[in-house]
């Protein structure tokens, strides 16, 4: 019985009034009006992932992330007073999104009350984790400011190009590079039998084929074996991890990595724990290193010691003891904008979702201050915009932020981390690892 309350804790965890267009010369703005723009104004959507009862009801514990619309209100403010959106008034709309009720059918429905109802020219993206959302976002001309862990790759950006892109995180490719050579420099690689436990979608399957594989062969691997996972529901989810740990266990893996996204590590070492398989594993920040330890009761530990990887957000991955708040001029930016509107955090972890607010108001924001023509505001004009930035905007989550031709996720450095047996937590160890820029 508890085994299922299990599993029900770390789905909830994981699942976590309209404006006539503008006339734009501009591509990507869907012809020849701009949703979400007039000649004062841009709309902008806000998804807020509300974990408050679910945590009340089921138990488990993850830092608080306090009030979004009060977020979301206080850095409006503060964007509107700074020149705005290319000089028009930013205007939010927030939308609430109930985790327990993720799937693809709920996404599909939040885009369309984003996009038909709410008519907005972008939408800030959290706890969107189903594969149907992005492309309908795009396939309505709605610019993505995507601020949810799961992973997208150069081809999944460029297929949804100019409408996708991320103020923070790394793109999939950079990161399964950099986690590899992480391993490697460990001496995890060398000879071993490593398990990949990946979404079962087209991005998932690129990144293992044409990037994670072949470095880790290269690297040395005995053998790569992949176990994919249909993540539609809990009941796909169940089944998938069970599957993927008879087929390990059948071909001795001695280590583990996932490719997905915030919900599959935590889930499989509790399937893990109920088989009794035990393995050596590579955590990253996509792999929700905050749950798994805080919930040891809930998620199996006995594979957790000893693992090592990349992180590179340090309120999802390290205690505030281990690097100073604010870390960078970036990060105090945000956090001031907040107090400024009333709103402070006890720690950088409770703050996460709020600077992920603020790292997409304040892209949008340097994207229209580099138009060629500052009253032609589109996706295709805002896009080339930000790719023509390199440094010069630097996100308050990212180690470094860089933006050039062919890249549309700003985060642009790792920090290796590897678990700390003597406070069960994660520690960053030495210096930037550049990815870009």
């Amino acid at each position: 019985m508890w085994r299922a309350w299990v599993a029900t804790v770390v789905l909830v965890l994981v699942a976590l009034p309209a404006v006539m267009g503008a006339t734009s010369p501009g591509d990507g703005g869907g012809g020849d009006t701009v949703p979400g723009v007039t000649d004062d104004a841009v709309r902008v959507a806000f998804v807020t992932v509300d974990l408050t009862a679910t945590q009340a009801a089921l138990g488990f514990r993850t830092a608080p992330q306090g009030d979004p619309e009060a977020q979301v209100h206080a850095l409006t403010d503060q964007i509107n007073a700074t020149g705005g959106i290319g000089g028009r008034e930013l205007v939010p709309v927030v939308r609430r999104y109930e985790a327990l009720d993720d799937s693809p059918e709920a996404e599909q429905a939040l885009c369309d009350a984003i996009t038909q109802d709410d008519e907005v020219f972008a939408v800030v993206l959290v706890g969107q984790f189903q594969p149907n959302a992005r492309p309908c976002y795009a396939g309505r001309d709605t610019l993505m400011l995507d601020a949810t862990l799961v992973p997208q790759d150069t081809q999944a950006y460029e297929d949804l190009h100019p409408y996708l892109w991320s103020a923070t995180f790394p793109s999939y490719d950079d990161w399964a590079r950099s986690l590899v050579t992480s391993l490697v420099a460990a001496d995890r690689v060398s000879g071993s039998r490593i398990g990949v436990v990946l979404a079962d979608t087209p991005t998932d399957h690129r990144v293992l084929d044409d990037v994670l594989a072949p470095s880790l062969q290269e690297g040395g691997a005995a053998t790569v074996v992949p176990a994919p996972i249909d993540t539609t529901d809990i009941g796909t989810l169940n089944v998938g991890l069970q599957q993927a740990i008879v087929t390990f266990r059948s071909q001795d893996v001695d280590q583990v990595l996932f490719l997905g996204g915030a919900r599959l590590a935590p889930f499989f070492l509790t399937a893990a724990s109920v088989q009794e398989f035990q393995s050596d594993l590579a955590l990253t920040t996509f792999d929700n290193p905050e749950f798994i330890i805080k919930n040891p009761e809930s998620v199996a530990q006995d594979s957790v010691p000893g693992s090592i990887g990349v992180g590179f957000q340090p309120g999802q991955d390290v205690f505030d003891d281990m690097l100073p708040v604010p870390f960078s001029d970036a990060e105090a930016t945000c956090l001031d904008w907040l107090a400024e509107g009333g709103v402070t955090f006890p720690s950088r972890a409770e703050s996460r979702t709020a600077i992920l607010y603020c790292d997409a108001v304040r892209l949008l924001q340097a994207g229209a201050e580099g138009l060629d023509e500052p009253d032609a505001l589109d996706a295709g004009s805002w896009a080339a915009s930000v790719q023509a930035l390199g440094d010069r905007f630097q996100s308050g989550v990212a180690f470094r932020t860089y933006f050039d031709e062919g890249r549309w996720a700003g985060g642009s450095a790792v920090r290796v981390m590897a678990h700390d047996a003597t406070c069960n937590c994660f520690r960053y160890e030495g210096d930037d690892v550049v990815l870009a820029g």
